[in-house]
């Protein structure tokens, strides 16, 4: 199960279709080549996924908390860092 948490963090190359993704992944169109940010179950710290990665039993039988969506790796990376650098600053 998906869930998308309050203030869904998209790329500035995807917000124009914020709603439409959205919905779509939400009915099972997981587009290829995009980049799931969700909260890691066990550390609460946000983790990336190709959206294709979805589709395994593992994440199937999980609630999982989608935080960021991306167009492309370097952008999940960056949010990643900007995540971990707000959490050292207190």
């Amino acid at each position: 199960m998906l869930v998308f948490e309050p203030g869904l963090y998209v790329s500035s190359d995807l917000r124009a279709k914020k709603r439409e993704l959205c919905e779509g992944i939400m009915q099972g169109n997981l587009p290829k080549d995009l980049f799931i940010i969700y909260k890691s179950e066990y550390s609460g710290k946000p983790e990336f996924m190709r959206s294709k990665d979805l589709k395994q039993k593992y994440f199937a039988e999980r609630t999982v908390r989608v935080v960021g969506i991306t167009k492309d790796y370097q952008t999940a990376l960056e949010y990643l860092a900007c995540e971990a650098y707000n959490r050292w600053e207190g």
